[in-house]
């Protein structure tokens, strides 16, 4: 959402900036926002489906669940590799800021014992100490902080390695 509100900013302030004849000699603070955020959709949306596709309970998936781990994929690298936007390693951080703030969530998450809707209940636990997804479960804080820390270190090198070896 958040993504799409800064495309039409930008396609807004692109327009104003055509009609009034004004340049730039360096890149606009919200392009450079927007970079960042594509440095970091598209790896993680690739790991996370993958993820998702790897350890689901259910197959075949709910509509929406395939929609969002598997159609955003498609749609994310399609507009990546027809818009040839500029990945290069050195980006790859930007998927380790995400990584980090993810598992901030998920911590804050479990302390404020937010958990989930009666939708999707866990067996485990009471409804509001459901963790969004079953691996990522504070309960159980060393092997989710594995999983946080190979998140943020491991994967980040590894995807951004990947996109970079495509663009190339």
């Amino acid at each position: 959402v958040v993504q799409e509100c800064i495309y039409f900013v930008l396609a807004f302030w692109g327009s104003v900036l055509l009609e009034n004849g004004l340049g730039t000699a360096t890149l606009p603070v919200l392009v450079k926002i927007h970079m960042a955020l594509i440095c970091m959709v598209l790896p993680t949306c690739l790991l996370t489906s993958g993820l998702y596709w790897a350890f689901s309970p259910f197959l075949p998936p709910p509509y929406v669940s395939a929609a969002v781990h598997g159609g955003d994929v498609i749609v994310f690298n399609l507009s990546f590799f027809l818009g040839r936007f500029p990945y290069a390693f050195s980006k790859c951080g930007w998927i380790s800021v995400w990584a980090g703030s993810y598992a901030i969530f998920s911590v804050f998450h479990f302390l404020l014992k937010i958990g989930t809707d009666d939708t999707a209940p866990c067996a485990e636990y009471p409804l509001n100490e459901c963790p969004v997804y079953a691996e990522i479960d504070w309960h159980h804080p060393q092997k989710t902080a594995l999983i946080a820390f190979g998140g943020a270190i491991v994967a980040a090198p590894l995807m951004g390695g990947l996109y970079t070896g495509l663009t190339m």
